[in-house]
């Protein structure tokens, strides 16, 4: 059985004490929420239909990204792979 939104965020806001707190203040967590959940169903559907199937953990970042207007940074070439997604190459 998977987390619920809730559930998620407190693992996340726990798991953001072992990161550097001066980090957090410029790069603060973001929640996971409904508006994220449908676009990552919309996602996945969008790409299984042009062939492209990406991991979930992918699909989720990538996901979250687009439902929050946000540009990922990324040294993983696999983020290429979504059409609608900014993305800047680190590597």
């Amino acid at each position: 059985m998977g987390l619920t939104p809730p559930q998620l965020n407190i693992r996340l806001m726990s798991c953001a004490t072992s990161v550097s707190p001066q980090l957090l203040e410029v790069m603060p967590i973001e929640a996971f929420d409904g508006q994220v959940a449908s676009i990552y169903g919309q996602l996945r559907a969008d790409l299984q239909r042009v062939g492209i199937s990406l991991a979930a953990m992918y699909l989720l970042i990538a996901a979250h990204a687009l439902a929050l207007g946000r540009t990922l940074v990324s040294d993983d070439r696999v983020f290429a792979q979504v059409p609608q997604l900014q993305c800047w190459s680190v590597g």
